[in-house]
């Protein structure tokens, strides 16, 4: 009841102070109308599509799974390998129903987490800005709606169990907040650079029943994997050590390049022990921005992009959760939050572009001397969203939006 008072507290004084916020939009019939139009085109359109990208290789591993096989073993070369985890084999129960099954369940699961995002964000924040941020980052994204419907990308699926995580932690539901971050942990694992910013209390303190809750789901998964494939549920763990720098990756570009813009040696060592690059990054971007006062959720936002950015391994997709992150920050009902989305806008119309042109005509991503550009153009876009958001969030914008 607090949290609803506060909500229309919050939008009485949006209203008083930007009363343009509540001029000329849809009612939310029309927006509710628009939003059912636009899952039933996504659904026809990734029938329409059909099979592409990885989603060739998840029918294989899916495959592997209702053989009573190893889906982490070795596949023909042509369909990669499986780096994902236990969680992905999941979905092989809907493939009996049709190839495309799973497919549909991705786009079906994230349909239904978008659709109570939009509703709450409706009941709490009906505003312009509110409904822009909404759209930039959700079903006007070309990353989600053009290349994770497309592709059927399984990030898609793990933007969803974020945004079913930070609604759940909105509300204090410490329990449904490990069953969703475990979920998506299990899945794609790099969710796990989520998992410590969700612990920040409002009050600035640790709330280490939320902790307990995602190892104590994690180990419980993990053991439940290990009955059903044994240890090679770890094969993806060590396939990600071995990885190489690949495509919007700042790495990837001076791999291609045969240099060094470092040092002589030093880029290699930073891919090979990326890892821990990552984790470095990650910890020392937590930390700062504990310290620095800023709430949980822009927190997770700055130290998920700065951790990605130096990732190996750069493909779009992983910002799919980060995208579904950004659209629920108005739900903090500060203008601290609101102006730390904003921030996010130019990657986001990046990867929205990018991913377009990617699904509609990919020669033009994978010619020779184009790939050298890519990360040229997405490297900086981040650093512009990531500078940004560091400054709009400074602590003493907390007041009400």
């Amino acid at each position: 009841m607090a949290l609803i008072n506060n909500a229309k507290v919050s939008q009485d004084i949006a209203a008083e102070n930007r009363p343009w916020l509540t001029l000329g939009l849809p009612s939310r019939h029309h927006i509710w109308w628009m939003h059912w139009t636009w899952l039933y085109v996504s659904l026809v359109w990734a029938v329409a599509t059909d099979r592409r990208h990885d989603y060739w290789s998840y029918i294989e591993q899916w495959r592997l799974v209702l053989a009573g096989q190893n889906p982490w073993g070795p596949l023909p070369p042509e369909f990669g390998i499986n780096t994902y985890g236990p969680v992905q084999n999941l979905l092989a129960v809907f493939l009996p129903l049709d190839r495309l099954g799973p497919k549909l369940a991705i786009i079906a699961i994230f349909g239904i987490a978008a659709s109570f995002l939009l509703k709450r964000l409706l009941a709490e924040r009906y505003d312009g800005r509110t409904l822009m941020l909404y759209f930039l980052a959700v079903p006007g994204n070309m990353l989600i709606t053009s290349f994770g419907f497309t592709f059927g990308s399984n990030d898609v699926l793990a933007g969803a169990f974020i945004i079913f995580a930070i609604l759940a932690r909105l509300d204090n539901r410490s329990i449904l907040v490990g069953f969703w971050l475990m979920l998506a942990i299990l899945l794609k694992f790099y969710p796990a650079l989520f998992m410590p910013l969700f612990m920040i209390r409002d009050d600035r303190k640790i709330d280490f029943k939320l902790g307990f809750a995602v190892v104590f789901f994690l180990i419980l998964g993990m053991a439940l994997s290990y009955l059903a494939w044994g240890d090679a549920v770890a094969e993806p763990f060590r396939t990600a050590a071995v990885r190489g720098a690949s495509f919007l990756s700042i790495f990837a570009v001076i791999e291609r390049s045969g240099g060094d813009v470092i040092g002589d040696g030093l880029t290699g060592l930073l891919i090979k022990y990326n890892t821990v690059l990552v984790l470095l990054v990650a910890a020392g971007t937590a930390l700062w921005t504990w310290f620095s006062g800023r709430p949980w959720l822009i927190c997770m936002v700055i130290v998920v992009l700065s951790a990605l950015l130096t990732y190996k391994v750069g493909h779009q997709q992983f910002l799919i959760p980060w995208c579904s992150a950004i659209a629920c920050l108005p739900l903090l009902h500060t203008r601290q939050a609101d102006q730390t989305a904003m921030g996010a806008i130019p990657l986001m119309l990046f990867l929205s572009l990018f991913s377009f042109v990617h699904v509609i005509y990919d020669p033009i991503i994978f010619a020779e001397n184009n790939a050298r550009i890519w990360p040229f153009l997405a490297f900086p876009a981040g650093i512009i969203s990531l500078v940004l958001i560091i400054r709009n969030s400074r602590p003493g914008a907390e007041h009400n939006a």
